[in-house]
């Protein structure tokens, strides 16, 4: 909250950074107002593509050229602010949510750890963002997670792969499953659409 924002620069803070935070933060004053404080988010995409509270699943499914970590500029505007530092992480064949993370985790100590190094000149010199580029990527639904079985088997495999550990959507009988490992193969077969093959 606001008030929290104003307590934490009055006890001396002098620099917020967001990063996987699902509600909006508040915009404290600019560093070069009174009591003013930088305040910086750290973003799964590569802005302005990929705007959004959990940008990956779409990365993964459907947009690879987002695949990236950008450090920004906090503004009233989700995901808007000027880019102090970008790092491009094309995806991998098999990329998984999990591995995903793992690699924005590793490499964006790194890129964070160069913008704070000398964070005036980089606030100072943070571009724009191209609006005419921007895209916003949908908060994934249950929809989104869920696996029918008259997919083809890229897209079962995509699903699977951008959900991972969080869990796609499966109906099996009778039953909704939530899955957390999901592998597929393609081959012939002559077994019917959903059919269980197994329940052990």
């Amino acid at each position: 909250a606001d008030y929290h924002i104003k307590q934490f620069i009055k006890a001396g803070a002098e620099v917020f950074i967001g990063a996987g935070f699902p509600a909006k933060i508040p915009v404290p004053p600019q560093p070069d107002e009174d009591s003013g404080a930088y305040a910086i988010n750290f973003h799964p995409s590569l802005l302005p593509a990929g705007r959004g509270l959990m940008p990956t699943p779409t990365i993964i499914m459907r947009a690879p050229e987002a695949a990236g970590i950008t450090v920004h500029k906090l503004t009233e505007g989700f995901d808007e602010g000027d880019v102090l530092a970008q790092k491009a992480l094309p995806l991998a064949g098999d990329e998984t949510v999990d591995t995903y993370s793992a690699r924005v985790a590793q490499d964006g100590v790194e890129l964070l750890a160069k913008a704070m190094s000398d964070l005036p000149t980089y606030w100072a010199g943070a571009t724009k963002q191209d609006e005419s580029k921007a895209s916003v990527f949908p908060t994934p639904d249950d929809d989104m997670r869920m696996v029918k079985w008259t997919m083809g088997v890229d897209e079962i495999d995509k699903i699977a792969r951008a959900f991972g550990s969080f869990g796609c959507l499966c109906e099996i009988g009778e039953a909704l499953y939530a899955v957390y490992e999901l592998n597929v193969e393609a081959g012939m077969h002559e077994h019917g659409i959903g059919q269980v093959l197994s329940d052990q």
